[in-house]
């Protein structure tokens, strides 16, 4: 039962693409099914990705024959921090190795909202955020020095086990028995001493905004029967239900390898980046699971030829409609934005600002306007930090 559970799972992407239109045909099912392979990995989901998506590509003529755009951008959420970057690269490297006859797709861009990227490099801030944040939600010396001392603890800390991670995933392979269970082991640690200590705050403290939920709604849960109504599938092109956003069944086996701490993806953003590939990210400052100090710093962390032009470039107003919605930095091909009052679900909180980054990610322009073609060389000129503070009573200029 459990062998024909994964191969169901394994071909669930591509299956859900048939319920577009059953007169494509979807070769990738005879082609590339690997029923044998268990996805426990957002590397491994990758393949998987990749075959769906190239599916759909290749049957798009037949699905709507007036799209002529063969260009795939990817925007991503959340746990999107991993399999943005881990499955845009991958398709990326699928795309170049193609015949130049095989025109499947063109690679566009890639977006990151409130993405757990890297957690070695992310985890850093959590106590950092929780002393010290711009809404003034903070926790008591005593419980966020308890973080401190269980990142920092020798051989037992957080940081040392997510170092036994990464040098297993080094030295023999991301897949192997060592690594995962030293990045199983990673992650319950890292998360259970520190990141998750926030919540002992008060008993109704929210790790996905942790502002008061009375004076600020939160996202809300009528969505699912609203994408299910007949007027919403058919815009999408759709037939099958959604059913909610979370899988148990999905979830354990990438749990089980650790693949939460996985170093892979900011590997796989480094190179992205490096390929000329433009790449945005963004993250709500009232979020403290994927805070936007972490964020920051993994925009400061990657390495690619471009960067220290990026670590050089200044913050500058976000703006749309004549309205600061956030500050941004950007340089070349990357670009990192902090948008005020938003919790993890960013887009909810600040749609307008949401839609006007996204849009300016995709057809080239600079993120903070929207006036300006980005080209070799571009950088935003400005402050080297993000100082608004809603604690302090400032407001949005």
């Amino acid at each position: 039962m459990r062998q024909m559970a994964l191969k169901r799972r394994r071909y669930w992407a591509v299956l859900q693409m048939r319920t577009i239109q059953p007169s494509v045909s979807l070769t990738a099912l005879i082609l590339h099914g690997n029923t044998d392979k268990k996805l426990d990995s957002t590397e491994a989901a990758a393949v998987d990705v990749w075959h769906a998506i190239s599916t759909f590509y290749r049957g798009l003529p037949e699905l709507n024959g007036s799209i002529k755009s063969k260009t795939f951008h990817l925007a991503t959420q959340s746990y999107g921090g991993h399999y943005g970057p881990v499955f845009f690269n991958y398709i990326r490297k699928q795309v170049e190795a193609l015949a130049p006859s095989e025109d499947v797709l063109e690679i566009g861009s890639l977006l990151v909202i409130d993405g757990i990227i890297d957690y070695s490099t992310q985890v850093l801030a959590y106590p950092r955020f929780a002393r010290n944040n711009t809404h003034g939600v903070e926790l008591n010396d005593t419980l966020a020095t308890y973080m401190e001392t269980s990142l920092h603890m020798p051989s037992l800390g957080c940081l040392d086990q997510l170092g036994y991670c990464v040098s297993s995933e080094t030295l023999e392979g991301d897949t192997s028995i060592d690594a995962d269970l030293n990045c199983n082991t990673a992650v319950s640690l890292c998360r259970y001493s520190v990141e998750l200590i926030y919540v002992l705050r008060s008993p109704d403290q929210d790790i996905y905004d942790i502002r008061n939920h009375s004076l600020h709604p939160q996202p809300l849960g009528a969505y699912p029967p609203w994408l299910n109504t007949a007027e919403i599938q058919q815009a999408l092109g759709v037939d099958l239900n959604y059913t909610g956003p979370l899988s148990v069944g999905a979830y354990a086996p990438f749990q089980f390898t650790g693949d939460w701490v996985s170093s892979r993806p900011l590997r796989d953003l480094s190179e992205l980046l490096e390929a000329g590939t433009r790449v945005a990210l963004m993250y709500g400052d009232a979020d403290y699971v994927a805070n936007w100090l972490g964020g920051q710093d993994v925009s400061l962390t990657v390495n690619f030829t471009g960067s220290e032009n990026f670590r050089n470039a200044g913050y500058v107003p976000l703006l749309a409609d004549g309205k600061r919605y956030g500050d941004t930095r950007e340089a070349d091909n990357f670009s990192f934005t902090r948008l005020f009052d938003a919790g993890h679900d960013a887009p909810f909180y600040q749609p307008k600002a949401a839609l006007a980054l996204f849009n300016r990610t995709i057809h080239g322009w600079d993120i903070a306007t929207g006036t300006e073609a980005v080209h070799a060389g571009f950088a935003t000129v400005g402050d080297k930090e993000s100082t608004y503070s809603q604690k302090n009573g400032d407001g949005p200029d």
